[in-house]
């Protein structure tokens, strides 16, 4: 009885996927059609996609200056670890306002850097303000402007500062 039911139910499988094969169709197997050979044509019911046009960049956006352009723009004394490697340094002006981001890889005690840091900012007028996400984080306030710094210890430490001066 098991063996007439299998049979049975394999004859039937066996009908509807040759049914499914049209005529005059070949045969193809999935990864031919998940690559594209063996279509000559492309679907009728298919539109062709029109790129929309690259964005152009606001008028106020200054164009990307070389990295050590951008580090010129820092204040002379602004404290960099002996030991950092740059690794991106970037300047943009958008509505009167100029932001350069700087990041850096450094070597020496992170916790002895951020001091450093936030020492700069009291010296230079600047009200400190710790960042309640995280304790190698903090923002320093002043008039005309500010900059906050971001230090992430992944096995070497990782700093990002970012300044903004209103113009």
């Amino acid at each position: 009885m098991k063996k007439s039911l299998l049979s049975m139910f394999l004859f039937i499988l066996i009908l509807m996927l040759a049914g499914c094969i049209e005529e005059g169709e070949e045969s193809s197997s999935l990864a031919d059609e998940l690559s594209g050979e063996g279509q000559t044509e492309e679907p009728a019911n298919e539109e062709p996609v029109e790129e929309e046009p690259e964005e152009e960049p606001e008028e106020d956006a200054t164009p990307k200056k070389d990295k050590s352009e951008v580090l010129e723009q820092l204040p002379t004394e602004f404290p960099l670890p002996e030991s950092h490697n740059m690794l991106d340094a970037t300047e943009t002006e958008l509505n009167g306002s100029k932001a350069i981001k700087i990041s850096f890889s450094f070597s020496s005690d992170a916790e002895e850097y951020l001091e450093a840091s936030k020492q700069f900012a009291e010296d230079n007028g600047y009200e400190v303000v710790p960042d309640e996400g995280g304790k190698m984080r903090y923002s320093a306030e002043g008039d005309g402007g500010g900059y906050t710094v971001s230090i992430d210890q992944m096995g070497i430490n990782i700093a990002a500062v970012t300044l903004t001066v209103a113009e």
